[in-house]
């Protein structure tokens, strides 16, 4: 596949928004070709997946190929992924950490999995997040009065001790803050009024993990209060950022729904949300208007939009084994026969000792390389000549 990512990749540069149809991909080859991308490009990168699991899944695949802080999740803001369900901290932390993330330029671009849930709401503009964040460096004069009241007008909340993004609390010098803007807390201390360390603790052991020299503190930006304006998720990304999707007509139906179902809770219940929800929803026609502006590449059945370059793989989905293992054997012994290589992954090294014990245990003389990383669904690739097999699946797991 190096040789197609070149093509496109070269194709880019001749038309800034090339659509692509990459049909016939099968298990986690999708993910490893998303790697495979990122790896080669600078470009921004977004993934859209037709539901969270589906996302979770190709995260995980992708990173275990990329080890890079450059790749993010983008989720839903809510507990439910409903619109109308209570918000969920841990999630506006990872949105926020996101679009914190997009906006500081970087020599290599982000790569973002997200789904159509995380993508109906609209997020505050690069204006208001800028005009929310307040940043803080060691020796800076920090008057200890004034970050109570900034604090708690941007809804943290003081507690005896930081325990999820919001809380901030207070002992002598030392101030702990949790900023929706990193997944752990910092710990601020002073010295008469100014500052002299900051430090990222981990809040379950209390022990610091790195000092920093400054930090960027950002509030909860989900709370509509109505007197903030909101703009897509797809706003924030560069006009050359590179979209994958798997099944954007799905995409567009649960964009559309959503929204739908905003309004009207906002009609049977007008406290529903502090902003007209025609303003915090996202249209999904003018949703997909927008996607057509980049770049694309479509792993699904049948292109979205019309193709300028198509291409089919010769794939298939790992066989079931059942934990059938002279099935296994007799596999890889015929795979290995018609010249295929054959890898097995499992990040657990129990596990593919296992196998070999199992292949001992029948006197089965079975080539095959461990590859010692987390594989959510196995192939096999005919053009390449290689089966990748997940040992998860092989135990039916």
């Amino acid at each position: 596949s190096q040789p197609l990512i070149r093509e496109i990749l070269d194709g880019l540069k001749q038309h800034p928004n090339l659509k692509v149809h990459l049909a016939g991909l099968k298990g986690s080859a999708k993910g490893i070709l998303t790697a495979a991308f990122y790896s080669q490009s600078a470009m921004h990168q977004l993934v859209i997946l037709p539901t969270k699991e589906a996302a979770n899944y190709m995260m995980n695949d992708i990173q275990s190929f990329l080890d890079d802080k450059r790749i993010h999740f983008f989720p839903a803001p809510y507990k439910k992924d409903q619109p109308f369900d209570e918000h969920d901290n841990g999630a506006i932390l990872e949105r926020t950490e996101v679009l914190n993330a997009i906006q500081h330029p970087s020599t290599n671009g982000h790569l973002i999995v997200t789904y159509p849930e995380a993508l109906c709401e609209k997020v505050i503009t690069q204006e208001a997040l800028n005009d929310n964040t307040f940043e803080i460096k060691v020796g800076d004069q920090l008057d200890m009065d004034f970050i109570i009241d900034f604090l708690v007008e941007y809804g943290f909340e003081r507690t005896d001790f930081v325990f999820e993004a919001g809380t901030f609390s207070i002992r002598g010098g030392i101030i702990d803050i949790f900023s929706f803007a990193n997944d752990k807390p910092y710990r601020v201390e002073l010295f008469e009024d100014r500052i002299d360390s900051i430090r990222v603790f981990d809040p379950e052991t209390q022990l610091s993990e790195k000092k920093l020299k400054s930090v960027t503190i950002i509030p909860n930006i989900e709370e509509h209060e109505g007197k903030t304006s909101y703009v897509p998720f797809l706003d924030y990304m560069p006009n050359n950022t590179l979209v994958f999707s798997n099944d954007l007509a799905f995409t567009h139906e649960i964009i559309q729904k959503l929204r739908n179902e905003a309004i009207q809770a906002q009609q049977t219940n007008a406290n529903t949300f502090k902003s007209d929800p025609n303003a915090l929803f996202d249209d999904a026609d003018e949703f997909v208007a927008r996607i057509r502006q980049f770049p694309a590449i479509d792993f699904g059945t049948q292109s979205y939009f019309p193709p300028d370059l198509s291409y089919n793989f010769d794939m298939i989905p790992q066989p079931p084994f059942n934990k059938n293992f002279e099935l296994l054997t007799e596999t890889l012994k015929s795979n290995e026969k018609e010249g295929y290589t054959n890898l097995i992954f499992s990040e657990s090294s129990k596990q593919i000792e296992r196998i070999y014990a199992i292949f001992e245990d029948q006197e089965a003389n079975v080539n095959f390389i461990p590859i010692y990383k987390s594989l959510h669904e196995g192939y096999v690739n005919h053009e390449q000549k290689i089966a990748c097999y997940t040992v998860h699946q092989i135990f039916n797991r």
